[in-house]
Formats: C-alpha cells, sequence, structure tokens
C-alpha cells in the first residue's frame, strides 16, 4: 500500500516539476535570458523522461537520455557559475541529490566531489560576489545532507528488500 501511495505521489510531484521547469523556461526566454531557459527546459528533460514521470520509462533509451539531460543541465549551470550570471548559482544545490539520484553511488560521489571542487575553485575569481564564501559552506551542508538521504534510501531499501523478495 506505501509502495503505491509512493508511485502516486511521485507522479504527481513529476508533473508539477515538469510544468514549473518549462514556465520557468518560458519566462526565462521571454525576459532574455537563454542560459537560464536552457537549464530549465534541460531539467524538464530530466523530469520528463524519468520513470516516475510514466512506468513505461524504466527500459532503455529513458535512462541514458535522463542522464544526458542532467548532464547537459549541470554543464550549463556550471558554465553559468564560471562565466556568470552568478544568479544561477542556486541550481548547483540540487546537483548532487539529484546525481545520487540517477547514478551509482561511486559515479554520483564522483561527479558531486568534480561540481565540488569546481565550485570551490570558481568562488575564488568571483570578486564581485560579496557572498561567495557562503556558497562554498551551503555547497558543502547541501553535499553532506545529500549524502545523508542517499544513506537513509540505502537503509530503507536494505530493510524493505526481504519483504520486497516475499511479494514477487
Amino acid at each position: 500500500m506505501a509502495q503505491t501511495a509512493e508511485k502516486f505521489l511521485l507522479s504527481r510531484l513529476s508533473r508539477a516539476g515538469f510544468a514549473g521547469l518549462i514556465i520557468i523556461a518560458i519566462a526565462s526566454a521571454l525576459l532574455g535570458d537563454p542560459l537560464m531557459s536552457a537549464v530549465a527546459a534541460a531539467a524538464a528533460g530530466v523530469v520528463i523522461s524519468g520513470r516516475n514521470f510514466h512506468p513505461a520509462r524504466k527500459k532503455q533509451p529513458w535512462p541514458a537520455i535522463q542522464r544526458l539531460f542532467f548532464v547537459v543541465a549541470t554543464g550549463l549551470t556550471l558554465s553559468a557559475f564560471l562565466l556568470g550570471p552568478w544568479s544561477m548559482t542556486y541550481w548547483l544545490y540540487a546537483v548532487p541529490l539529484i546525481a545520487f539520484a540517477l547514478f551509482q553511488p561511486v559515479i554520483a560521489a564522483s561527479l558531486s566531489l568534480a561540481v565540488c571542487v569546481l565550485v570551490m575553485a570558481g568562488t575564488q575569481w568571483m570578486t564581485g560576489l560579496p557572498d561567495r564564501h557562503q556558497l562554498v559552506s551551503a555547497f558543502l551542508l547541501t553535499l553532506m545532507l545529500s549524502g545523508l538521504l542517499v544513506f537513509l534510501r540505502e537503509y530503507k531499501n536494505r530493510q524493505l528488500a526481504p519483504f520486497d523478495a516475499r511479494t514477487s
């Protein structure tokens, strides 16, 4: 019963998230911010290609497409972080959590560490951003919280594995 509710809730949330990201992409395009529009569109691609958006998207090529959208969104966000506009740095907070949702833990940790190093190195040259030091500490806190959520998810999956084996 809990899994049915979880699937229903995630399906609703993914549809709402997709709609919100499309609205952000359209509004950014109309306001003359093509980079923000591209990042929002790539993030919408991550959502729409996911299995929570549509159950048939568990099979290939959808997981690969979803990862590709994520890599594109991350690359665009990092380019905005390093080149400007710095207002897009808040998108970086979602990178570790989404990486751990899409990739194996070793790959996600490596990707998150690489992004973390780029953020820490990039803030050294951001002389025009007064709160650049707060960005690093907030990003590191987000990275630690993402790791904690991943640990709790894996712990829950290990605890429920015997029950899943009985129902199948």
